[in-house]
């Protein structure tokens, strides 16, 4: 198995404005955690709850959030990328 790591930008409504996969696949669940808390780092307030997944906003009053998840996916899928 692999996993790959998707983001969407949600707003106040909880309506996707955009959203894209990074292309790096991982190994292992942990890689992908760490690459989450690694894009969250820019953010000045973060946070995981579930049911929503990784958040984060450019400010705490801010109703626009990025959101990230992960994504369990067979080694030979299309998802993964190939180098």
């Amino acid at each position: 198995m692999a996993y790959t790591v998707t983001w969407r930008v949600v707003g106040p409504d909880e309506r996707t404005v955009e959203s894209d996969a990074f292309p790096d696949s991982f190994g292992r669940h942990e890689e992908a955690v760490a690459f989450i808390l690694d894009k969250l780092s820019a953010f000045p307030s973060l946070g995981y709850e579930k049911g929503r997944g990784f958040w984060g906003r450019t400010a705490p009053d801010r109703r626009i959030e990025t959101r990230f998840s992960i994504a369990e996916v067979p080694a030979y899928s299309d998802a993964v990328p190939r180098t």
